[in-house]
C-alpha cells in the first residue's frame, strides 16, 4: 500500500447540543482537547496524506492556535455546513485529485487505534468499502404497529472511521444532494448506490462523545488504559460424550493474585467450554491487561491468530464452506473482550506436564462430572 494515497475527513462543525451546546470536540480530556486526540491517530498513521477538518468558520482561529500548540501537520480546514452530512459534502471538495482512499471519522471518536484506521484503508482499497462494526449487546425492539424482537445477531453498531474508494464516497454525496437524502453516517449514502459496505471488527472502547455520561466514560477509560498490567491465563474445557456433561476451568496469575475459577453444565459441547473457560477467565479481569492466554483448544486460538474470527464477521458468520458458525453466541461474548484487553493466545499442546494446564484439565472435568448449569 505504499503508493495508496488516502484523505481523511473529520466534520467538526457541531454545536453539541446534547452537552448543552458546548462545543464537545474543544473539550479537555485528561489535559488535551477530544478533537486533537482524535486528530493525532490520524496524524501518526503513515497511510494518511492529508486531514481535512470541517468546523465553523468562528472557530478556525481557536482550531488553528490548537493545532500549532501540538505541532499537527498534515491538517487543513474547510468550513461546515447546517448539518454533518453538508459539513462532509464541502470537504470532499478539498480532497487531492489522485486521492485513492477517503476516510472519514468523527471528531469525538479519540479511542480509535492507528490498527483500526489502517484495517479500513486496506480492506476499502480491496473492496471499496470498509467500516468499523461492533457487535449489539442488548435486545432491540421494534415498535410500529406491532410490537416484536429482532434478531440481534444480523445487527451491527457502525462506527467510524469508514473508509472509501474516492470516486464511490463522491458519487454517494452527490446523489444525496440530487436526491434529497438524509443520513446519519457516510456508509447509508454508499448504499443507496447499491454497493456493498465491508465490515470490519471495531473496538468498543471506540465511543463517540456526545453526551456528560459519555464524557465522564472517556475520563474512565483514559485512567483505566493507563494502568495496564501483565496478566497469564490457562484454560482449558471438558466434555463427556461431546455433545453432554462437561466443564470449563481457568487459571489467573497476576502481578499480586492467583485465581482459579470453574463451572460444570448438564449439557453442553467441548468447543463451548473451551470458549467459555476464555470468556470467563477475561471476564475476571477488572481493569484493561496484557494477557498471555495459553489454551489447548486449536479451535479457540487459531481462530484468533488465523483471523477465521474477523472472516467470519465480514462474511456474516458464514464460513468458507458456506455453514454458519457454530457457537456464535459465545463469539460474540468474546469480541469485546479481546478488544477491551490485549490478549496474546498461545496454542499449548494438552498433558505436557505444565502445571496450571494440567490443573485446569483436573478443574474441567471434576466440574462436569457435577454439574449445575445449563448451556444447551
Amino acid at each position: 500500500m505504499n503508493n495508496l494515497k488516502c484523505d481523511c475527513i473529520i466534520p467538526a462543525a457541531g454545536t453539541g447540543s446534547r452537552m448543552g451546546s458546548i462545543n464537545k470536540q474543544f473539550i479537555d480530556l485528561d489535559g488535551i482537547p477530544i478533537i486533537i486526540r482524535t486528530i493525532k491517530k490520524f496524524e501518526e498513521c503513515d497511510l494518511i496524506s492529508k486531514i481535512i477538518v470541517g468546523i465553523s468558520e468562528n472557530c478556525e482561529e481557536n482550531l488553528k492556535s490548537i493545532l500549532k500548540n501540538y505541532d499537527i501537520k498534515k491538517t487543513i480546514i474547510s468550513y461546515g455546513g447546517n448539518t454533518r452530512q453538508e459539513t462532509i459534502y464541502n470537504a470532499l471538495k478539498k480532497v487531492d485529485e489522485d486521492t485513492d482512499i477517503v476516510v472519514v471519522s468523527d471528531a469525538v471518536r479519540p479511542f480509535v487505534e492507528i490498527e483500526e484506521i489502517e484495517e479500513v484503508i486496506k480492506v476499502a482499497k480491496e473492496n471499496g468499502t470498509a467500516i468499523l462494526v461492533t457487535p449489539l449487546n442488548n435486545t432491540i425492539k421494534e415498535k410500529n404497529d406491532k410490537i416484536r424482537t429482532l434478531d440481534r445477531n444480523n445487527l451491527w453498531n457502525a462506527l467510524t472511521p469508514q473508509a472509501f474508494k474516492k470516486d464511490i464516497i463522491i458519487n454517494a454525496y452527490e446523489n444525496a444532494k440530487k436526491l434529497d437524502i438524509i443520513a446519519t453516517d457516510d456508509s447509508s449514502l454508499v448504499e443507496k448506490l447499491n454497493i456493498p459496505i465491508s465490515f470490519i471488527l471495531g473496538n468498543s472502547k471506540n465511543i463517540k462523545i456526545t453526551t456528560v455520561e459519555d464524557l465522564e466514560y472517556a475520563k474512565f477509560l483514559i485512567k483505566d488504559t493507563q494502568k495496564n498490567t501483565k496478566t497469564i491465563i490457562y484454560t482449558d474445557g471438558a466434555c463427556t460424550d461431546n455433545p453432554g456433561p462437561g466443564g470449563y476451568a481457568a487459571v489467573i496469575l497476576t502481578e499480586n493474585e492467583r485465581i482459579e475459577i470453574s463451572k460444570g453444565f448438564k449439557r453442553t459441547t467441548n468447543n463451548r467450554m473451551e470458549l467459555l473457560s476464555v470468556i470467563s477467565a477475561l471476564e475476571e479481569l477488572k481493569t484493561k491487561s496484557k494477557v498471555d492466554l495459553y489454551s489447548d483448544s486449536k479451535y479457540v486460538v487459531d481462530a484468533i491468530n488465523r483471523n477465521w474470527l474477523n472472516n467470519w464477521i465480514k462474511n456474516n458468520w458464514i464460513k468458507s464452506d458456506k455453514r454458519r458458525v457454530m457457537n456464535m453466541d459465545l463469539w460474540k461474548q468474546l469480541i469485546p473482550l479481546i478488544k477491551k484487553h490485549d490478549v496474546n493466545f498461545i496454542w499449548l499442546r494438552g498433558h505436557n506436564n505444565v502445571n496450571e494446564n494440567e490443573r485446569c484439565d483436573q478443574l474441567a472435568k471434576e466440574a462436569a462430572k457435577n454439574p449445575q448449569f445449563e448451556d444447551i
